[in-house]
């Protein structure tokens, strides 16, 4: 009788699997297999041995790329397996991901008019994975046309995209359309009375800027004297000036003023004029 007798686990071989080796970026290194068959299990009589062979195949990166190297590892199962050796995992080197195609949608601002066909548009994207980061750019977006339209046509082309996860995404299109409004240009209202009264009758004794919505900001307003003095200064639409300098009420004479305001088109207008102060 020997106490010292080794039996050693059978090694398998298998047919080669059925992998897919190409596939649309999806930000995982997962690839499809399917095990081939197992070759190499006892059979005694009419039974075999139990056991089946499981194989999972990953990519060496997630990233888009060619030759990309594929590691297919299989694994047993089944009443049997301890008796055996898996079969020797298989690599490839010509697994390919391709770019994830993305879909650029465009949201554009209405405009009042302003005599040109530039639109502020703001891109967005169908198709991008969860966490990955894109930057989106255009060349050009602009109206089909300066006039005044509603639901105008507006064209984004030169679109890119940059970022650290660019490289794994392709455009459909660099160019997009959407639609937009051009607006009837409000008119803008912008007077200085030429006359004023500071008598304390109640009646016209502050000379006031005569404005409406179409000014967005006052730059200036400053009355001079006739000897070039500045008498009054103020940025402010609401306040005007009540005739007064350094709290003396100043002589009945004429008054120059200076302006300058930017309307709701963001165009910067300077104005000038006289005003005459009566007592």
């Amino acid at each position: 009788m020997y106490t010292d007798g080794v039996i050693t686990a059978k090694p398998l071989t298998i047919a080669d699997p059925t992998i897919t080796k190409s596939k649309e970026y999806d930000k995982t290194v997962t690839a499809n297999v399917t095990a081939g068959t197992l070759s190499g299990l006892v059979t005694v009589g009419s039974v075999t041995d139990v056991v089946t062979a499981s194989a999972v195949a990953t990519y060496n990166t997630s990233s888009v790329g060619t030759s990309k190297t594929i590691t297919v590892v299989y694994t047993l199962s089944g009443a049997d397996k301890d008796n055996y050796i898996k079969p020797v995992d298989k690599v490839y080197t010509d697994g390919v991901i391709t770019a994830k195609k993305i879909i650029v949608k465009a949201f554009a601002s209405n405009k009042p008019y302003d005599g040109n066909k530039n639109a502020t548009v703001t891109l967005s994207s169908d198709g991008l994975i969860g966490g990955d980061l894109i930057i989106l750019s255009k060349i050009l977006a602009e109206f089909d046309s300066p006039e005044v339209g509603v639901n105008k046509l507006v064209t984004v082309s030169g679109i890119s995209i940059g970022g650290a996860d660019a490289g794994n995404y392709i455009l459909t299109s660099n160019t997009v359309t959407t639609n937009a409004s051009i607006t009837p240009l409000s008119v803008i209202i912008f007077e200085v009375p030429n006359a004023f009264t500071p008598n304390g009758d109640g009646l016209n004794d502050v000379l006031k800027i005569i404005s409406n919505a179409g000014i967005a900001e006052l730059r200036s307003f400053k009355i001079y004297s006739r000897s070039g003095n500045l008498v009054f200064e103020s940025r402010d639409l609401s306040r005007g000036w009540d005739g007064r300098f350094n709290n003396n009420l100043l002589p009945a004479d004429i008054y120059y003023w200076t302006a300058v305001y930017v309307d709701r088109n963001n165009v910067t207008s300077p104005k000038t004029g006289t005003v005459l102060l009566l007592k």
